[in-house]
């Protein structure tokens, strides 16, 4: 009877190594592929942000490198709108034209652009014509307006301007309530007096608002309207629109 007893005893033993066994495998096995599971599902935002795509995320600016970074994740692109007067026109060698080219060149398919001018029209034709409502549509991630001072200067004076500007800019906010606006001038007229003064004061009004202003005047080093602007001074000279282009082709691609 011992003899039996014993040997069940074993025969128990047995079976609680051999089930412990089993159950330690089954363990581990489940651990390793929810383990396995979690990697794959993470593989896809690996793939789609490759180191390289990081090196081009940071030659933005600041202000633009999350918004750039989750476009990459989910692989889609950022609408650029450029909106103004006749002088943001996209023609042969314009700086539109020259700026859109190199942040392609420069990103790829990040950035779809697009350029809308309107011709002889001041901000209260744009608004009461409601001609800024295809920007609206588009609800863009990010809006370069050129303000159209240069056409409101002697017209619609300065404070009119900004008004028109802020509703233009409101409704595009309730489209897109995260777009990154840039507020720029039309070209500088070093012979002009008083529309380089209205150009001062709409910048300070962007200052105290907390909006960006790219015054790219800075970059037009000579002050030679000869050099920059056609004899009418109706329009930037090759010089002239390179100059333009290139102050915003350095700021948005940071080397």
């Amino acid at each position: 009877m011992q003899k039996l007893l014993a040997a069940l005893c074993c025969i128990a033993m047995v079976g609680v190594i051999v089930l412990g066994e089993y159950y330690w495998n089954n363990n581990i096995t489940n651990h390793a592929e929810a383990n396995s599971i979690t990697q794959n599902e993470e593989e896809p935002y690996d793939e789609a942000v490759t180191q390289e795509s990081y090196d081009i995320i940071y030659t933005l600016p600041v202000e633009l490198q999350d918004k750039a970074k989750e476009a990459i994740q989910n692989n889609e692109t950022l609408k650029v709108v450029i909106y103004g007067s006749e002088d943001v026109a996209l023609e042969d060698g314009s700086w539109t034209d020259l700026l859109e080219n190199k942040l392609s060149e420069a990103y790829g398919d990040l950035f779809d652009v697009h350029v809308f001018s309107e011709e002889e029209k001041t901000t209260t034709d744009v608004v009461q014509e409601g001609l800024y409502e295809k920007v609206v549509d588009l609800a863009p991630d990010i809006l370069l307006l050129e303000a159209f001072l240069l056409k409101d200067n002697g017209i619609v004076g300065v404070d009119n301007t900004i008004a028109n500007i802020e509703t233009i800019v409101e409704e595009v906010r309730d489209a897109q309530p995260e777009v990154t606006v840039y507020f720029l001038p039309s070209y500088p007229i070093f012979t002009a007096t008083y529309y380089p003064r209205d150009v001062e004061a709409f910048e300070n009004y962007a200052h105290e608002q907390n909006e960006r202003f790219l015054n790219h005047w800075e970059a037009w080093t000579e002050q030679d309207d000869a050099l920059y602007l056609e004899e009418e001074k109706d329009r930037p000279t090759k010089v002239g629109h390179q100059v333009w282009a290139k102050y915003f082709i350095d700021y948005f691609i940071q080397e």
